[in-house]
């Protein structure tokens, strides 16, 4: 009898430590389990945060002007000294300018002369494939720099279309005062109307290409109407950019008329 007591008692003593060891075995994997979804809901929190912030910088991410530049235009040397400042500009009839007048009058000559730049620049033929030029760079028919065969020379266009202005002034006053003395005007009537067709045109594309959208107003001026031509515009520093091309000017080849009277 007390041997069947015995039995018993070490029976329900055994069946009791596996009931512990599934019990315990059941608290442990619980217990990772629950680390686990611990682990899940930082890592969750922690990637909701990163998003939050990446989509807030993305919001209120502001490229520089080199970048609008970059994505904008086409490779130019002058990309790192190009700057820009907000200006409104006011040409009302009747405004100044020491850039024109009805009777020739040498010191207009002499103003424009100095925005117009006596030497080109000159940059690597290596980017001529990124203006889309189709001529090899290793052509014989680009104008070499003197001082370097590998570099080409060149001239920033804002310069190309100020020296078509400026063709277009003195082409419009040529029967009042004789400039056959400047080379552009010493090829016949015929190539220097054509000149004029092309400036004309160039500056139409010019102007075209830009597609200005800034809104012109009328308003009265009794008993007339007029127009404000004073808008605001988000400009680049010209003086910075004609001081870069004068500081790096190829000073062993003089312009004539810019491009019109070839290089010396």
């Amino acid at each position: 009898m007390f041997r069947q007591i015995v039995d018993s008692f070490l029976g329900s003593a055994s069946t009791l430590h596996q009931q512990t060891k599934q019990l315990a075995s059941l608290c442990s994997h619980q217990n990772r389990w629950r680390k686990n979804i611990s682990i899940l809901n930082i890592s969750s929190f922690m990637g909701t945060i990163i998003a939050s912030f990446i989509c807030i910088k993305a919001i209120n991410y502001q490229p520089t002007e080199r970048q609008c530049d970059d994505n904008s235009y086409v490779w130019s040397p002058a990309s790192d000294h190009i700057s820009y400042s907000w200006s409104t500009e006011y040409v009302d009839l009747g405004t100044y300018t020491p850039y024109f007048d009805v009777v020739y009058k040498q010191v207009v000559e002499d103003e424009w002369n100095k925005i117009i730049p006596k030497h080109p620049i000159s940059i690597p033929s290596s980017r001529l494939a990124e203006l889309n030029q189709s001529t090899p760079a290793d052509s014989p028919l680009w104008i070499r720099d003197p001082n370097n065969r590998d570099s080409v020379l060149a001239l920033p266009q804002v310069f190309v279309d100020l020296g078509c202005l400026n063709f277009l002034r003195q082409w419009s006053s040529k029967f009042d005062h004789d400039y056959s003395y400047l080379k552009v005007f010493q090829d016949g009537d015929k190539t220097v109307n054509d000149r004029a067709h092309q400036c004309l045109e160039r500056l139409r594309h010019s102007i075209s290409c830009w597609g200005d959208t800034t809104v012109i107003l009328e308003f009265i001026d009794e008993p007339y109407t007029k127009v404000d031509f004073g808008t605001l515009h988000y400009c680049r520093d010209f003086d910075r950019i004609g001081q870069w091309i004068k500081e790096n000017g190829v000073k062993e080849v003089e312009l004539d008329n810019l491009w019109w009277g070839g290089a010396a």
